[in-house]
């Protein structure tokens, strides 16, 4: 895996040494900023999921509650 890596940036290298500087430096840059999005954004989106739970769970209780009710009603 490294050998392979390794050979991958000998080659950029030899095909544009100035394309390759800028893919190495581009790599780690957008990896840093897309952390700090996910850390960011990771808060919002656990509450948008509990909401979004609670949301289901009454959804289903409604629906839990109709059942039982038409159950209870076909058998009078």
């Amino acid at each position: 895996m490294s050998f392979m890596v390794i050979s991958v940036v000998v080659m950029m290298f030899t095909v544009s040494p100035l394309l390759a500087v800028v893919a190495l430096l581009t790599v780690p840059i957008s990896f840093g900023l897309i952390s700090l999005v996910m850390k960011k954004s990771q808060p919002q989106f656990k509450a948008q999921w509990k909401i979004t739970s609670e949301l289901i769970m009454a959804t289903l209780k409604r629906v839990l509650l109709v059942m039982q009710l038409s159950r209870r009603m076909g058998k009078k």
